[in-house]
């Protein structure tokens, strides 16, 4: 069941990013165990998110080996969703290691004394949820563009306490999953932050497992509050 689920996990994920890039004018191609950008895409976003296990490794590696040959001249990243290729040979070092992560439907929703989970409805409203939600980038790096609010998939959610923002994280669904992304807290009320997210996502769509991945003291805070790991996930990167 875990393997499945990190199936589902990295396909979702894959599907969130072409997503994006397509909300920038980059869309992507999907492929036989793997979703490839060939054009560039937004910061904080990879080239290839692999779909499929060890079984495939030789035929992903041909894939992006000629990709890279076809568009030298530029860094790439490569999400290895099962931890398991190694792409040092083409020149990628590692640039950290996570975990799949994996929350079942709510039994019952926790709750924090005045604080709610908010979708974003408008053009202004993702302004400001982008701007808490990393508040030193560049306006050109943020990759959030308003048209992703009329992706019926998707959810921008800003978590409050008494009308102030406490954090918020983005549900996008695919593949049979929910994924949550992009989770961020202002101040020190993480566990109501995460806490309010997976009722967020059990009311918007009910009955999904949700999934994403974290690292460090976000697995920790995931975890405490409901999630388990399910499967390693890398990251490579490969400069200019």
């Amino acid at each position: 069941m875990r393997k499945e689920l990190v199936a589902l996990a990295a396909r979702n994920n894959a599907e969130w990013c072409d997503v994006i890039c397509r909300a920038n004018g980059r869309g992507g191609e999907f492929h036989d165990g793997l979703w490839l950008n060939q054009h560039g895409t937004p910061r904080f976003y990879p080239d290839a998110v692999t779909l499929v296990g060890p079984a495939a490794d030789a035929d992903i590696l041909d894939s992006i080996s000629a990709a890279m040959a076809e568009h030298s001249g530029r860094g790439w990243a490569v999400k290895d969703s099962f931890a398991c290729i190694d792409l040092a040979a083409l020149g990628f070092t590692k640039l950290f290691d996570a975990e799949w992560i994996s929350c079942d439907p709510l039994a019952e929703h926790h709750s924090h004394l005045g604080v709610a989970a908010r979708i974003i409805r408008n053009e202004t409203e993702l302004v400001i949820w982008s701007q808490a939600w990393n508040e030193g980038v560049s306006p050109a790096d943020i990759p959030f563009k308003s048209t992703l609010l009329r992706e019926p998939a998707l959810r921008f959610v800003q978590v409050e306490r008494s009308g102030t923002i406490i954090g918020g994280g983005i549900l996008s669904e695919a593949a049979g999953v929910v994924g949550l992304s992009n989770v961020f807290t202002v101040g020190a009320d993480t566990d109501a932050v995460w806490q309010a997210l997976i009722g967020c996502a059990d009311e918007s769509f009910p009955d999904c497992p949700l999934v994403g991945y974290e690292r460090g003291e976000d697995l920790d805070a995931a975890c405490r509050n409901g999630f388990r790991p399910i499967g390693p996930l890398r990251v490579w990167h490969r400069p200019e």
